[in-house]
């Protein structure tokens, strides 16, 4: 059964199209004032499925019997390919057939032909030449929408009023054809952003691809939601008269769905949405069918049955499991954050208008929290998305916190569903957690794409206004987020993320993906960005922005005077290569016994702060190598005025072709006027003119990166200009003198205004 619902596709129009079709079934049965009668209404409820499906499974196989070109391009699946043209046209007639028996037993009229003829007329021109008005979006929205939502809710609920022998005025046909219609053009609207990728490969005309998501976004914000909730509401109140406390309790629970009102986020006009996840889409799929049944439960206890069925066929495990999830973890997640607001703002209201104090005093210790944060909120919002919550390396990302913005924190290595303040997305409670995991892999769902909608509605809810990523593997899992919300995306590429082949072969697609849905692509190296380019991102999204770093700690000093200490710091990683640095000083401390080396840092990823420490035991040179492990940013300084030159030896990865971007602490040492001895690589080569600020060396070659720490050491009188050229260079480069007024001045030119 699951194979032939799969090969028909039934999951796209399953839910949205029949949920809303019996939502007025049941909305009937309340209309008619008659004993209502259980073996009548399965009759009609076992005609109208049968009618429904057929209709449904209709219409996909003439829509891939007019897509076989366009699916075998994009290699999607198609029911009709292979099939002969006798074996296709038997199945549409068998399907016809199908289609057509429920109608001779169900009332019809000139009304019902004329519909029934609309529908078929329309499921024949729309996919189908020489006609194929899906070649043209935007009249292909509205055909879908007609034939595949407004039309057969119009023919549905007529057909039921005559069953049921219910007169209404015409017009009231009018205004649901409205609402279905709007309804159907939000739904044909998500289908074309899901279907982007594969009618890219195909050549089909998309909206998606004409317009941007944040257009499409916004168009239905403010064209298509307000007149499907006006429908909406306008429909039941025609039959306010008949069932007023049950009408007034299905608009409630309408509006309630389609506006956040019971939101701790400020009432908004025009509701957020994520493509193809909008919350009044429960109410068509199975909300309004379920209060319906409740109440017709109440005259005819049979109606348990078919309010059971209706549960088990349009909601899912996953949605009960959140029953839980909202009375254990909502309540425990957020009972303190809530009684804190309570107290907090009780104490701040009768402190202003009982004791009528100013604002600060009102606020006494939280005010200049309090009017930092409103400077930042004019500023904009923004949300920076990282894999690590607070990684010591990543003093960069430090500093994009300090973006005069308002900014929301995102991290988590597999997938960033942690917010600095608000805990994991999902559920802080770990059973929880592993319990929702367990059921969407029970249940075959997609945890990725689950997630992704789970971060878009907490970026939408707070009111971001663009995405900040770091590192590209991050963004190439956001990929989707502008699509889904319109939020625009910045990615910061540093380095493994555009080199490492693994790393590219793992993520390959989804940078294509990235590389089309974000407005601008940062690398902090040019070498970065030439990689990007060469694999497909677009030259004129491509930007060239150095890591930042504090230029207000790292100053300038002469150290021509001090001891011979070479200084190293960074992680243990391979691309670093510190067993490197180790054997070109144990070459210098041949020649200069009184020189050390210190070594700041640790991790890498792999094993060697170890084997470095190994390799120096074996080298018998323990005591002149000093491992400090991780420091915070004021203790790497101490270190750098302390030192003498600074050494890094930067290496390509023999087997993966991995490289760095531009080492920030490289830019820090130069700031600090370190004579720094580097290798020719990546954006190190970038920024150190050789024997002007700076001396490099060819990569692996650390017998001639010894050669040149001996030189150094030999002449203070060269250490002091080069560690007084590098530090010029950096402090009167404005890439990195003002590189926080560069990135925030990118950030307001792409942020949503």
């Amino acid at each position: 059964m699951k194979k032939i619902l799969k090969k028909v596709r039934a999951n796209e129009w399953w839910k949205p199209k029949a949920g809303f079709l019996f939502g007025l079934l049941f909305f009937t049965l309340l209309l008619t004032k008659e004993q209502l009668s259980f073996i009548l209404f399965l009759k009609l409820f076992f005609l109208s499925f049968i009618t429904l499906t057929a209709i449904g499974v209709l219409g996909h196989l003439l829509n891939d019997l007019g897509d076989i070109e366009a699916d075998e391009k994009a290699e999607k699946s198609n029911s009709m390919a292979g099939l002969s043209i006798t074996s296709r046209l038997l199945i549409l007639v068998l399907v016809f057939a199908l289609a057509s028996v429920p109608w001779f037993f169900l009332p019809v009229t000139k009304m019902s032909f004329l519909l029934l003829g609309a529908e078929l007329l329309l499921l024949l021109i729309y996919p189908l030449k020489p006609f194929r008005l899906k070649q043209y979006p935007l009249l292909a929205i509205h055909i879908d929408a007609m034939y595949a939502f407004a039309i057969p809710a119009v023919l549905a609920f007529y057909t039921y009023r005559l069953y049921y022998g219910l007169s209404f005025p015409e017009n009231y046909n009018w205004i649901l054809f409205g609402w279905a219609l709007f309804i159907g053009i939000r739904q044909i609207i998500y289908h074309h952003v899901a279907d982007m990728k594969n009618d890219l490969k195909s050549g089909t005309p998309n909206l998606a691809l004409q317009f941007s998501p944040e257009a499409l976004n916004s168009y239905i914000r403010r064209y298509v939601v307000p007149p499907e909730l006006f429908f909406g509401i306008a429909f039941f109140l025609n039959y306010r008269a008949q069932e007023p406390v049950f009408t007034g309790v299905l608009i409630g629970s309408y509006i309630c769905l389609f506006i956040p009102v019971f939101s701790l986020t400020p009432f908004k006009y025009f509701p957020q949405h994520v493509f193809g996840s909008f919350k009044s889409d429960r109410f068509y799929s199975h909300y309004w069918s379920i209060i319906s049944l409740v109440v017709l439960s109440y005259s005819n206890t049979w109606f348990i049955v078919v309010l059971a069925a209706v549960i088990l066929l349009f909601t899912s495990l996953s949605a009960h499991f959140f029953v839980r999830y909202f009375i254990v973890d909502f309540c425990i997640k957020n009972s303190k954050d809530f009684g804190s607001f309570v107290v907090n703002h009780s104490i701040y209201f009768f402190r202003k208008y009982i004791l009528m104090k100013d604002e600060k005093a009102s606020r006494e210790g939280f005010y200049e929290d309090w009017l930092d944060g409103q400077t930042r909120r004019k500023r904009g919002i923004i949300a920076i998305v990282n894999a690590n919550e607070n990684k010591y390396t990543e003093t960069f990302v430090r500093q994009h916190k300090k973006l005069p913005f308002f900014i929301h924190y995102y991290f988590g290595s597999d997938f960033p569903l942690w917010h600095q303040h608000d805990g994991n997305l999902i559920s802080n409670n770990a059973e929880l957690l592993s319990t929702k995991k367990t059921i969407n892999t029970w249940l075959q769902q997609d945890e990725e794409n689950y997630n992704l909608k789970i971060l878009a509605e907490h970026l939408q809810k707070n009111n971001v206004q663009l995405l900040l990523c770091e590192f590209g593997t991050t963004g190439a899992k956001l990929a989707g987020i502008p699509e889904l919300t319109g939020i625009p995306m910045i990615v910061i590429f540093y380095g493994y993320d555009a080199h490492h082949d693994k790393i590219i072969k793992e993520n390959l697609e989804d940078y294509q993906k990235l590389f089309q849905n974000a407005v601008l692509i940062i690398g902090v190296s040019k070498d970065i960005l030439l990689k990007l380019k060469n694999l497909g991102g677009a030259e004129e999204k491509l930007y060239y922005l150095p890591c930042s770093f504090d230029n207000e700690l790292f100053q300038f000093s002469d150290h021509s005077n001090n001891k011979p200490v070479f200084l190293s710091v960074g992680r243990f990683a391979e691309t670093k290569a510190p067993h490197l640095t180790i054997l070109a000083f144990n070459e210098v401390q041949k020649t200069a016994p009184d020189a050390r080396l210190v070594m700041v840092g640790k991790d890498g990823g792999g094993e060697l702060f170890e084997a470095c420490n190994i390799l120096v035991r074996a080298l018998g040179i323990e005591n002149k190598v000093v491992f400090k492990g991780i420091l915070s940013p004021e203790q790497v300084y101490e270190e750098m005025k302390n030192a003498y030159c600074f050494v890094q030896h930067s290496v390509t990865t023999p087997l993966h072709g991995d490289k760095e971007g531009t080492p920030v602490s490289v830019m820090e040492a130069m700031a600090c006027g370190l004579p720094l001895i580097a290798t020719r690589h990546a954006g190190i080569a970038e920024i150190i003119e050789h024997e002007k600020t700076g001396i490099l060396v060819d990569e692996y070659d650390y017998i001639k990166m010894a050669a040149e720490m001996l030189k150094i050491i030999d002449n203070r009188q060269t250490a002091k200009q080069l560690g007084y050229a590098a530090s010029q260079s950096i402090k009167n480069n404005p890439l990195f003198l003002a590189n926080k007024e560069l990135l925030t001045e990118i950030i307001e030119r792409h942020k949503l205004k």
